[in-house]
């Protein structure tokens, strides 16, 4: 993947914004990532690619009910998965 750019969300995140190398779709990760963790984002997140990777996209995990964001009191949120995800293995 390659970076392409970088802006802020309607919340004041920022976000990183990736071109797939295997289909040309562009898609953005947030928060972002730094530049040295680039590297960790070699599948696409647009479900139509050979490179797409379903455990990255928490987008389909928030529509689909299987994570929810709790408030943490310190203005973040921790992400709770509510579905065992991987086969049953509790790491």
């Amino acid at each position: 993947m390659s970076r392409i750019g970088e802006t802020l969300n309607e919340y004041g995140t920022p976000v990183a914004k990736y071109r797939c190398e295997s289909c040309g779709e562009v898609f953005s990760v947030c928060p972002s990532p730094t530049p040295d963790e680039d590297e960790q984002w070699r599948g696409c997140l647009w479900d139509g690619c050979d490179s797409y990777d379903e455990s990255r996209d928490i987008d389909k995990w928030f529509d689909e009910g299987r994570v929810r964001a709790i408030p943490m009191g310190d203005g973040k949120s921790r992400l709770v998965p509510l579905k065992v995800i991987d086969g049953g293995r509790n790491n």
